[in-house]
């Protein structure tokens, strides 16, 4: 059941449909946030200096998007039940719990409502909700990982897969538009034993990295304060800028609830203080995380959950 303070979606006739890439109605309430405040500087002479004491890091909130349908039989009975819910919305003064079959949320809503009409009464709703403040999982001083049995059974064979055959995904675990999308050909498994952090390996949590871009690249060299006059172009040569890693994973666990609880655990790894030690491709990186990362296309295929993680490093 939806429900926005003691805003009842269903009593509105306003069900749960599909978030884009998803089979639930629900996406961004798994998502780190991007942090607060100044994070880094980059010196000219000494590169890269993090901010990463306990006391710098703070988080900002972040956007959690519902999606619905009404069916009401006619264009009348939409308007009807939309005006009705959105007085309900407007006598709210304070912010609210958003119920959802996924959590609780804190927040309110103060974007724009769409409502694409269809015909037939029938049109779909899109909702972004703003969860102001969103604090590190207090229940996850460790990570929590995927049982060894689920790996065996279920993560390896889905990923064995990929070498052996790209036409079957997942053993039909997972739609095609993962193949659409290119993931096949991008998973590297037989070096997913050289991902992790602090450790602690990413096949654990049931996370497989699918992409890893920019990790070669030298970064742009930062602030060269060209200046071109009518004679010659004039130039100043300093330390590269900062360099940015950029992770894809993919998910894997037996219910939305485990997926939960190992992003949570990826949350409080990315939120302790200092930098983190990323391995990658059989390097081994000190990095830190600003814009947090996002949970996306998340399905429920034939009892297993999937998802995509996309995440963002600065490397030191």
């Amino acid at each position: 059941m939806y429900s926005l303070g003691n805003i009842v979606f269903s009593d509105y006739n306003i069900q749960p449909s599909l978030v884009d890439g998803s089979t639930i109605a629900l996406s961004g309430f798994l998502d780190m946030p991007k942090r607060l405040g100044k994070t880094h500087h980059v010196w000219h002479e000494a590169g890269v200096e993090p901010y990463v004491s306990a006391s710098e890091i703070r988080f900002a909130g972040r956007n959690i998007t519902f999606k619905g349908i009404l069916n009401v039989g006619t264009k009348e009975n939409v308007i009807a039940n939309l005006t009705s819910f959105y007085n309900a919305i407007n006598a709210l003064t304070d912010l609210v719990d958003f119920k959802t079959p996924y959590g609780t949320f804190k927040g309110l809503l103060k974007q724009e409502i769409p409502v694409k009409y269809f015909d037939n009464g029938v049109a779909e709703i899109t909702m972004v909700f703003r969860q102001p403040k969103v604090f590190v999982p207090a229940n996850f001083v460790s990570p929590l990982f995927v049982s060894s049995e689920f790996i065996e059974t279920v993560c390896n064979p889905i990923i064995d897969d990929y070498e052996n055959s790209k036409q079957t995904i997942f053993n039909n675990f997972v739609s095609t538009d993962f193949i659409a999308e290119g993931f096949i050909e991008q998973l590297p498994p037989p070096t997913r034993e050289y991902y992790n952090i602090d450790g602690f390996k990413f096949t654990d949590l049931g996370f497989f990295v699918q992409k890893v871009a920019d990790n070669f690249n030298r970064a742009a060299v930062q602030d060269e304060n060209v200046v071109i006059d009518n004679l010659e172009e004039h130039y100043q040569l300093k330390n590269p800028a900062e360099k940015k890693l950029r992770l894809q994973l993919l998910a894997i666990a037996p219910t939305i609830t485990e997926l939960k609880q190992n992003t949570n655990a990826l949350f409080v790894l990315l939120a302790k203080p200092e930098t983190r030690k990323i391995q990658v491709d059989t390097r081994f990186l000190d990095a830190f995380a600003v814009d947090g990362f996002e949970v996306k296309n998340i399905g429920l295929y034939n009892g297993t959950c999937v998802a995509t993680i996309e995440l963002e490093l600065i490397i030191i």
